[in-house]
């Protein structure tokens, strides 16, 4: 589940592929607030933490298993307005990836978020061969 920001939208992290190294694919960011910081999380170990990385977030990522990162990026639309935002990352999953499963969540500055942040659900990607 979610956590809502600006409005009680709650931001949605989806994807788009295909999800096999050396292609390209893309993550996508949608209804969170126009203009705001987002730092993408990912990993390979699935956790749920209640109360993470802020009081009333809960993390889906965990920060202590494998091959866990972050990737920052600026939402595009209106700044300041209530699920106006939008964002993507286009990359090229390198052949390591080949045949894991990854877990993401997308966590979006929003004073108005518990904690000052609104999150998206997880999402899990199996890559192919």
């Amino acid at each position: 589940q979610g956590t809502a920001g600006t409005g009680g939208y709650v931001p949605e992290l989806g994807a788009s592929g295909p999800f096999r190294p050396g292609r390209s694919m893309q993550w996508r960011i949608s209804g969170g607030l126009g203009g705001a910081q987002v730092t993408l999380v990912f990993g390979r170990t699935p956790r749920e933490l209640a109360d993470s990385p802020v009081t009333g977030v809960t993390s889906y990522v965990d920060p202590a298993g494998s091959f866990y990162g972050t990737f920052s990026l600026v939402l595009g639309g209106p700044p300041g307005v209530a699920g106006a935002g939008t964002g993507s990352v286009t990359l090229v999953p390198p052949a390591g990836h080949s045949g894991t499963t990854e877990y993401l969540q997308a966590l979006i500055v929003d004073p108005a978020a518990p904690g000052g942040l609104s999150a998206t659900r997880a999402l899990r990607i199996r890559w192919g061969d």
